[in-house]
């Protein structure tokens, strides 16, 4: 009696593990041996060490470009053609035609079709497109004595006579600041004559408030030790020692190593028989992309 025998081998190739990736512009430095990060979190920011400069992209290289057009930073990954960048890393330079003049700058020039943006049209400031118009955002007032001009103010129309009562603020005293940094007070000697820059959120420590020498936060003259330091709690203690002030210092996480941040992994695997939709990660976090292989082979029938 003859019998079938149907033999199915499935081979799925692993996927690999997506690597960290530098900044745009940027590729991994040749040898990444005995190099690390500056903090145990292995990310762009704190791994810049472990990168140099990719002169085949756009964000590789000192772009120069032709007159009314700007590098531009959406095009840092961007290859850098064979004109030194000049086609691939450059764009046309919005002109002040893109922009419509607003209170307090409220006309436009008349060469505004001709007059270039530093770069997009978020570039087109209104000093640079519009007229000025009777408004205390478009001129520079004194406010003399005790006052400021008040940027809150920039859309309010002045009158020629009363510019200043109707663009300028009183500075606010110290004395209407709360509160100082640990281990200082405010002073109170003065502190109904001394003047801030401006509203009472201008009112600075250094402006106000003055050391508190019982306090260890304001001691000027004590320095914590290698390995000591002195923490939040300890500014606000009673003290005049390093004994008193100082604490060890927690261990700090060793730094992640660059060979460790290239091949972090910045996405999950997809597993299965069949995927649905793609893989997407940050073009500032991904260096390639990886495929999933699956072979199905040999199908072999048998017959006995």
């Amino acid at each position: 009696m003859a019998s079938k025998m149907i033999v199915a081998l499935l081979v799925v190739c692993p996927l690999g593990a997506m690597a960290g990736s530098c900044a745009a512009g940027y590729k991994f430095k040749a040898s990444l041996v005995n190099k690390n990060c500056t903090s145990s979190s292995a990310t762009v920011t704190t791994c810049m060490n472990c990168c140099e400069k990719d002169v085949t992209l756009c964000g590789g290289n000192a772009v120069t470009c032709a007159t009314g057009f700007f590098v531009d930073s959406a095009k840092k990954t961007s290859a850098i053609g064979t004109d030194a960048g000049v086609t691939n890393c450059c764009t046309a330079m919005a002109t002040c035609a893109n922009v419509t003049c607003a209170a307090p700058m409220g006309t436009a020039k008349t060469a505004a079709a001709t007059t270039k943006c530093t770069g997009l049209v978020a570039t087109c400031m209104a000093a640079t497109c519009c007229l000025a118009s009777d408004h205390c955002g478009a001129k520079t007032v004194t406010c003399g004595a005790g006052k400021f001009q008040d940027s809150a103010k920039a859309k309010v129309a002045w009158k020629k006579l009363t510019e200043v009562a109707d663009c300028c603020s009183a500075k606010a005293k110290c004395s209407a600041k709360s509160t100082c940094k640990v281990g200082w007070n405010i002073k109170d000697a003065t502190k109904d004559t001394d003047e801030c820059p401006g509203l009472v959120a201008s009112c600075t420590d250094a402006a106000c408030c003055k050391p508190d020498k019982t306090k260890c936060g304001g001691n000027t003259t004590i320095t914590c030790g290698a390995g000591m330091k002195m923490t939040a709690a300890k500014m606000a203690m009673v003290g005049t020692d390093n004994k008193t002030c100082c604490e060890t210092t927690p261990s700090v996480p060793a730094s992640a190593t660059c060979t460790a941040f290239q091949s972090a992994t910045t996405g999950a695997a997809t597993t299965g028989a069949a995927t649905t939709g793609a893989n997407t990660t940050s073009p500032a976090t991904t260096s390639g992309v990886h495929s999933l292989m699956l072979l199905i082979g040999s199908i072999a029938t048998m017959n006995f």
